[in-house]
């Protein structure tokens, strides 16, 4: 069998994606220690072992320490397929390597590929929060982070599926509101009244959460049912305006007065954001190409095809 180095790596890299904050909030364990009354520490998911660095402490230390080279490394790699080679392999048309670091940008809208970078960041000072020394201060850097990366999905909508971006904002609202109960009552002695009430609001907002996630699911679910049986265009027109832009304009019309049936995409007309052109193109039954001379020099009609 021939080992695919592509498909690898998509899938190395999807899974260290995925799990991400998991793996990275497993090797920052030995640098988390809760304090007790007698004044020593012990690690916080190992109540057995002190933080005194002798002994087992210092083992899982150095360990932990080495260990999460390995989420900084990832991210700095990102940083780098992303920020610096991306660029010269798109000017490049190198397909091959677009397809092999797909997993980085495929959930994303073209133009929303650094967002990636955004996020990872975002996802790795999330996992050192519980290192910050009072709640106080870790309820405040989580808000700032969530804030932040509220206002920059907002503003950028990097998801390439529109709905991922209402969903996206919701779970940030969802726990903008969890954290905000629980900094009321951080540090603080409450009545047994107010800490119910604050469970139940957290909850709720916890269980719509957990309901809007899967009403995406659902809804991407149904979509995709839809489009597998029917496509919404049934021809696409890719040409180059400049040389064939009259004819294909006279080709819709055509198209078009032989039936309802007969639905044409032509970007003059139905496109209204250039980042979105792909997905006209994937759900187009039939792709008409209008080979002029140097449509194989447009970018864009290169990348339709």
């Amino acid at each position: 069998v021939r080992l695919d180095a592509s498909q690898l790596l998509r899938t190395v890299g999807s899974l260290v994606s995925l799990l991400f904050i998991g793996i990275f909030t497993a090797l920052v364990t030995p640098f988390q220690c809760n304090s007790h009354p007698n004044g020593r520490m012990t690690i916080q998911q190992y109540a057995s072992v002190f933080c005194n660095l002798r002994d087992a402490h210092l083992q899982m230390f150095v360990i932990g320490a080495v260990a999460c080279l390995m989420p900084l490394s990832f991210l700095a790699v990102c940083i780098w397929i992303i920020h610096l080679e991306l660029p010269k392999r798109l000017l490049r048309a190198d397909a091959t390597y677009c397809r092999a670091c797909s997993f980085l940008w495929l959930r994303f809208r073209p133009g929303g590929e650094r967002f990636v970078i955004f996020m990872q960041v975002r996802n790795a000072l999330m996992v050192l929060c519980p290192l910050l020394p009072s709640v106080s201060v870790k309820l405040v850097v989580l808000n700032m982070l969530l804030y932040v990366s509220l206002i920059a999905m907002t503003v950028s909508q990097p998801w390439r599926v529109p709905a991922s971006n209402v969903l996206d904002t919701l779970l940030h609202v969802g726990l903008l509101v969890v954290l905000y109960m629980a900094s009321l009552f951080a540090g603080h002695d409450v009545d047994g009244a107010s800490l119910v009430q604050a469970t139940a609001i957290s909850l709720f907002f916890l269980v719509m959460m957990v309901v809007a996630v899967a009403v995406a699911i659902l809804y991407g679910f149904g979509l995709y049912l839809v489009r597998q049986n029917r496509k919404p265009w049934r021809f696409f027109i890719s040409h180059h305006k400049r040389a064939v832009g009259s004819f294909a304009r006279l080709l819709k019309i055509q198209l078009q007065q032989r039936g309802s049936a007969f639905n044409v995409f032509l970007d003059t007309d139905n496109l209204r954001d250039l980042t979105e052109l792909f997905n006209f193109v994937r759900d187009t039954e039939t792709l008409i190409i209008l080979a002029s001379p140097g449509i194989m020099g447009r970018k864009w009609c290169v990348g339709e095809v």
